[in-house]
């Protein structure tokens, strides 16, 4: 009896082990273990080779372009511009590892029973409250736009479809009744965080979708595009 409840330790352990879940020391001390006791290690190799099983049936799912804007603000804080790409790296990661990190979480679950919740990425003062994915002619995602009526901040997070254009994009809302109002220049591959003045909060918090309008460099358009409209994205509430 006593050698059957040490076996099961000894295989939580492993599991544990594997999962990357042991407290530093714990780690540590276990790795030692593993080095030194053949059953052990035998018992890591199994459920190493069960987690690789278990990601190779799990199809990978992209996260909506609504949520990175979400995890950025979240993480980063709202002036996400200076993000120095890290953003760009934890997408990458998630898409690459969401199998491994499924499988991981399932076998959690049934070896502890003690699921914890993780909580969703919120953005701070106040929380995003409308999102939009404005895309080209041809379909490409282009840009990712968050706006926080509570604060006023409207964050913007553009592919790289448009990089090289010698043109400077554009942001502009689209009013119920068609008008539009032009928020302002943007780079066309960086993250930027637009703190709108309580005329454009206004609009911002009305608009039915938006745009992207290619202007020449130091031209700013007024009442409407110059240059030619080359992405749009209807408006969604949250």
């Amino acid at each position: 009896m006593t050698d059957t409840i040490d076996k099961d330790a000894d295989d939580v352990l492993a599991g544990e082990l594997a999962l990357r879940i042991l407290p530093p020391a714990e780690e540590a001390a276990a790795r030692g273990r593993e080095q030194t006791d053949a059953a052990f290690a035998g018992r890591v190799a199994r459920w190493n080779e069960d987690l690789a099983r278990l990601a190779d049936e799990i199809a990978p799912v992209r996260p909506s372009d609504a949520l990175w804007v979400r995890i950025a603000a979240g993480a980063f804080g709202v002036a996400a511009a200076n993000d120095n790409g890290r953003l760009a790296f934890w997408r990458r990661w998630a898409i690459g590892s969401t199998g491994l990190l499924a499988a991981s979480v399932a076998a959690l679950a049934v070896m502890v029973a003690q699921p914890a919740a993780v909580p969703e990425p919120v953005a701070p003062q106040g929380g995003v409250t409308r999102v939009a994915t404005l895309t080209l002619e041809n379909g490409a995602a282009a840009v990712t736009l968050a706006y926080d009526a509570g604060t006023g901040h409207l964050f913007l997070a553009p592919t790289d479809v448009m990089e090289g254009d010698p043109r400077v994009p554009h942001l502009w809302l689209v009013k119920p009744d068609g008008g539009v109002q032009l928020v302002g220049a943007f780079h066309p591959t960086q993250p930027a965080t637009h703190n709108l003045d309580a005329t454009l909060a206004s609009v911002a918090g009305q608009a039915i979708s938006v745009a992207v309008s290619m202007e020449e460099p130091g031209h700013t358009p007024s009442a409407q595009p110059d240059g030619p409209v080359v992405a749009q994205g209807d408006i969604t509430q949250l």
